[in-house]
């Protein structure tokens, strides 16, 4: 297994719901025992709340019944039942050519910058946090006016590369639910860019979600950035906000000793914010970053490297922070 032995001692119902986070999507068993077991009704149910894609393939000749029985089914013993399979997964979002395949041209860590798109194949340690989002990313889009979420962390926290190697390749990939722009990067942002970024991802929206993608967003404040150009992006943003057809939400990176004066221009602009807080990586979720590129090249560290260098990692994160809010260390 690829994952720490400290990933698996969640068992039961806490263990079904957290890898049914993760998923997309659920394939349904269907047969007699499976109509038997509250596991798998309860893993159903759930994967409904989550508004999964659930796809029924019937083992059996079990009558279905309930929700299964008002969706369409795969039949095993077809012979197309592979394909049907494949075409449900698709029609999801979800195919094989989308999937996050690593560069075998290239080292598998990128440095000292942050992750961007192209990186998310060697983007480890952050599954949970990218999962939380996504699903939080997923009901505000429905149940909120357009807003603009903001991940807040401290410098070093890693809220760029969570941000642009996490979760928006994720949502990409469902590309049945949301249409993505390219990233902005609010310090390099040039006057009347958005708008026509906008339209032209707008221009194949369908009834998607529009995602907006903005890094960085307390570069609009720095002595460098203050130009017409960075003013404008929230003037831009709210306009784009009120005319804009369809479902709409930007997100945006920021550091969190900007979010008071931020906010209050985003405000004034009449922008409306949804401040969600990224913590350092966890010392499991460093562990993760180190070996899972090496894994990807096959690579095998020996004993106890990798805690030791999630440990250098962590110590160096805790003064970074520590120094942020005043404190020598």
């Amino acid at each position: 297994m690829s994952k720490p032995a400290s990933h698996l001692v969640l068992t039961g119902k806490t263990y079904l719901y957290e890898k049914l986070k993760r998923s997309r999507a659920v394939i349904v068993l269907y047969s007699a025992s499976w109509r038997e077991s509250r596991w798998c009704f309860a893993e159903l149910s759930h994967a409904r709340v989550l508004g999964r894609t659930v796809i029924p393939v019937c083992l059996d000749e079990t009558p279905l019944e309930g929700f299964l029985a008002t969706v369409q089914t795969v039949r095993r013993s077809a012979p197309d039942s592979t394909r049907r399979i494949l075409d449900g997964l698709r029609t999801a979002g979800i195919s094989s050519k989308r999937r996050f395949l690593p560069d075998p041209n290239r080292v598998p860590f990128p440095g000292l910058t942050s992750f961007q798109p192209k990186d998310s194949p060697v983007f480890f340690g952050r599954d949970d946090e990218v999962g939380r989002l996504l699903d939080r990313i997923a009901l505000l889009s429905l149940v909120v006016d357009r807003r603009l979420i903001l991940l807040a962390g401290p410098t070093g926290s890693g809220k760029s590369s969570l941000l642009l190697a996490g979760v928006i390749p994720r949502l990409e990939v469902e590309s049945t639910t949301w249409s993505v722009c390219p990233p902005i990067r609010a310090g390099n942002y040039k006057a009347r860019s958005l708008k026509a970024q906008i339209e032209g991802t707008a221009a194949t929206q369908g009834t998607r979600t529009l995602v907006i993608p903005i890094d960085q967003v307390e570069e609009i404040l720095t002595s460098a950035s203050l130009t017409d150009d960075n003013s404008s992006l929230l003037d831009e943003l709210a306009d784009v906000f009120g005319n804009a057809r369809g479902r709409l939400i930007a997100l945006g990176t920021i550091r969190s000793d900007a979010v008071a004066e931020v906010e209050s221009m985003l405000d004034v602009s009449g922008v409306k914010t949804e401040l969600l807080h990224v913590d350092p990586m966890s010392r499991l979720g460093l562990i993760a970053a180190v070996t899972g590129p090496w894994e990807l090249t096959g690579i095998v560290l020996e004993d106890g490297l990798a805690e030791r260098i999630a440990g250098d990692c962590g110590e160096l994160v805790l003064r970074s922070v520590v120094k942020l809010r005043g404190v020598r260390c």
